[in-house]
């Protein structure tokens, strides 16, 4: 059965058909090799980290300053104009502990639908700019 689940897991991560959305991904990349071993390749990767620091001037503005990367709450400011209510205790808590506990669930449950409103946002805005430089080029 753990076998047929990782193999699940892998073909999930591989398809093409799947776009893997994260923050700062390189790291829950790394630990799920760790946890079920590589994977052959990866199929449609989005790191909204990076995307934020190479299109908005405030995330690459705090990049320069040398500060930290930007946060997932800055970044969701940038894009969506609204805040995130996030416990840096239940951050900082055990995920490694089985089961997750319910406010584990809901905390990892806000970041996944965060990073799916970001994307369609980012998604937006490469779209109102591809119809802007179109016009352009029209006039």
């Amino acid at each position: 059965m753990r076998d047929q689940l990782l193999c699940a897991l892998c073909d999930l991560l591989q398809s093409a058909h799947v776009t893997l959305l994260g923050f700062g991904m390189q790291e829950d990349i790394d630990r799920v090799a760790m946890a079920i071993g590589p994977c052959d390749a990866l199929g449609a990767t989005v790191d909204l980290q990076k995307i934020c620091h190479d299109n908005l001037p405030s995330c690459r503005m705090s990049a320069a300053s040398g500060a930290n990367p930007i946060s997932l709450q800055a970044a969701c400011w940038a894009l969506l104009g609204c805040t995130m209510q996030k416990s840096k205790l239940l951050q900082m808590s055990d995920w490694s502990a089985w089961p997750l506990s319910q406010a584990q669930l809901a905390y990892a449950a806000t970041d996944a639908a965060v990073l799916v409103r970001m994307y369609m946002a980012v998604r937006q805005q490469q779209a109102s700019t591809m119809a802007q430089s179109k016009v352009q080029t029209l006039g």
